[in-house]
């Protein structure tokens, strides 16, 4: 399987990967484009694990699928007028989001699997899907 390369390291550095990723996006800039800039990584000739819930703290590279959305999605939020509206910033990354199968992996995470994502959490409100 294909993952962007911004998701793959250790948590420090793709969070801080992913904090530039969303200054791009609330720019405006394609999600497609952003994520895929620095390549697509095979994750079976890449050592480490799919982390789909949570982070894995430490130094070993590995794969995080959820978090980084997670954290995309709720510095998103914070764009909302009202917050059950999404803005119309977050329908564009979703549209893109449709295009190839690597860029829905954040919704593997059982948070996600509720019918919304982003995840509903006890602090956000979400939008039926």
């Amino acid at each position: 399987m294909l993952l962007p390369a911004v998701q793959y390291g250790d948590w420090n550095t793709v969070k801080k990967r992913m904090r530039k990723i969303v200054a791009q996006l609330k720019r405006g800039d394609d999600l497609h484009d952003v994520m895929t800039h620095d390549e697509m990584l095979d994750t079976s000739a890449h050592p480490g694990m799919l982390v789909l819930s949570g982070i894995m703290a430490g130094s070993t590279p590995n794969f995080h699928c959820f978090m980084p959305w997670k954290s995309a999605w709720d510095a998103l939020f914070d764009l909302r007028a009202t917050p059950t509206a999404p803005a119309p910033i977050e329908d564009a990354i979703f549209e893109s989001s449709l295009r190839a199968p690597w860029e829905s992996s954040g919704a593997w995470h059982r948070r996600a699997s509720r019918g919304c994502f982003p995840p509903c959490d006890t602090n956000r409100s979400c939008t039926p899907c």
